[in-house]
């Protein structure tokens, strides 16, 4: 692409005409197709000399809106099933108490609920914020539309309309977020 601001020469560039070249190139956020000792290279392509990258590591312009969307509900997500975990774990008598439904399962399946909750709520997140496994993600999400599923068939069945809508929501989001980072925009 430079050729024509490069004098014919019979040497090869010194270094500081290859560094000249270099920066015009840089400058301009295109390569040449010639490597520095005047061949060509094999990859002419425009360069990003300063990718912006989100904190998960990718780059803003792979997902884009769609990568945000994702990241809010994935948190979004986590902080509700944090939030509705840890009260089936630690708080269960009170929640029984304004849900008496609950009662009619035992509270041992209500804690082992609130667990699964509360670990895939950090699975939402950690492993694509940190880059450990981030396939890990919609493997969580999954698991919590899938429970969300569950119960909202167990609200229908008791005729608790709220809470029945309430779990689809949450299961249609999950859902959502586990097909978005498989295969919308995912983080690898």
């Amino acid at each position: 692409m430079l050729e024509h601001l490069r004098p014919a020469r019979d040497r090869p560039p010194t270094a500081m005409e290859r560094d000249a070249e270099a920066t015009a190139t840089f400058e301009l956020g295109l390569t040449s197709g010639r490597s520095h000792d005047g061949r060509r290279s094999r990859v002419d392509r425009r360069v990003d000399p300063l990718p912006i990258r989100s904190p998960a590591g990718t780059s803003v312009g792979q997902g884009g809106v769609m990568n945000l969307v994702l990241w809010i509900l994935q948190v979004a997500l986590a902080l509700l099933y944090l939030a509705a975990g840890g009260m089936k774990v630690f708080t269960l008598e009170k929640a029984q108490e304004d849900f008496p439904s609950m009662k009619a399962l035992p509270n041992a399946f209500w804690n082992a609920s609130g667990i699964l909750e509360m670990v895939c709520s950090v699975g939402l997140i950690v492993p694509s914020a940190f880059h450990i496994r981030p396939m890990l993600t919609p493997g969580f999400a999954t698991v919590l539309a899938i429970e969300a599923v569950v119960l909202s068939g167990r609200h229908v069945k008791l005729k608790e309309t709220s809470p029945a809508i309430w779990s689809g929501i949450f299961a249609a989001a999950a859902a959502f977020v586990a097909y978005g980072r498989i295969v919308v925009s995912p983080i690898l």
